[in-house]
């Protein structure tokens, strides 16, 4: 009885072990990628509003009818999608590049 339960767990063991250390190795580099992204995103908005702060107020009105706030807004918004489904597609990589073997 002892041998069959000592089996079983060392069974689990072998199984749990690499997919704990795996989902830790993949949150890790989610947060580092996730971190990098939201400061990207804040330096870029943080120098757009710089640049728009020294400028003459009928630049900025004539920048406001071109609408270069929605523009500036698709780009951030763009590079944000890109950035998903990078690592999205990359992380499906993986998971039918582990299986290539069977």
């Amino acid at each position: 009885m002892v041998n069959i339960l000592y089996g079983l767990l060392s069974g689990l063991l072998a199984i749990a072990v690499p997919l704990v250390k795996k989902v830790l190795l993949a949150l890790g580099i989610g947060a580092v990628t996730y971190s990098g992204l939201y400061y990207l995103i804040n330096q870029l908005t943080n120098l757009f509003q710089q640049q728009l702060a020294g400028m003459p107020v009928d630049a900025l009105a004539i920048l406001g009818m071109m609408k270069i706030d929605i523009a500036f807004t698709m780009i951030i918004s763009a590079i944000t999608a890109k950035a998903i489904l990078s690592g999205w597609s990359k992380s499906n990589d993986q998971k039918t590049s582990s299986y290539s073997h069977l």
